[in-house]
């Protein structure tokens, strides 16, 4: 299987200049050892500004399988912060199980590390986070779904009067520090 990429440009928070990152979406372990290598000492997910030379670590999703007969694992990393974007594969990773793949969620970099070496040892962890995962991102999903319907509602002053009251009870109340030193 072939490793997947895309290239990205990335602004540097301490100078404004970018840094040029190869975003890897897919990679096979068992196919590509320098890859793997990469992700193991960590430079797989670190970016260098060339202005300042800054080293900007980057979070992203990654598929990584092992299918060599010893090992058959698939890992995904998935940080919390993209839990909902993945929700529709993260629903199909169960199915994996059915070819005897053993499947994996993690959401850092740290744990997909622990996971490689693991197995790199003859190490068969258990199962990680994918019911857990799969709930997480349903409630990610629908808690997204309810914050964007309560203000689509309060735009259209469509709230229902309990709602109503209590968002202008809100409005009304001072500031902690008015309350505190005074209105002025």
């Amino acid at each position: 299987m072939p490793a997947k990429f895309d290239s990205v440009l990335i602004n540097c928070a301490q100078c404004g200049g970018v840094a040029g990152y190869k975003c890897y979406n897919k990679i096979s372990g068992d196919d590509y050892p320098d890859l793997k290598a990469s992700i193991l000492d960590g430079s797989l997910f670190v970016a260098t500004c060339v202005k300042c030379k800054k080293e900007i670590h980057v979070t992203q999703t990654l598929r990584y399988s092992d299918y060599s007969p010893e090992k058959h694992f698939f890992a995904y990393l998935c940080p919390k912060e993209n839990l909902v974007e993945s929700y529709q594969l993260i629903q199909t990773l169960p199915l994996l199980r059915e070819n005897g793949t053993r499947v994996h969620v993690v959401s850092t970099v740290s744990e997909l590390q622990k996971i490689i070496i693991s197995y790199d040892y003859g190490l068969n962890p258990s199962e990680t986070h994918i019911d857990q995962s799969v709930d997480a991102a349903r409630q990610a999903e629908a808690l997204n779904r309810q914050i964007g319907d309560f203000f689509s509602a309060m735009e259209h002053g469509e709230l229902s009067p309990g709602l109503r009251a209590i968002a202008e009870s809100k409005k009304k109340k001072l500031p902690w520090y008015k309350r505190w030193f005074g209105s002025d």
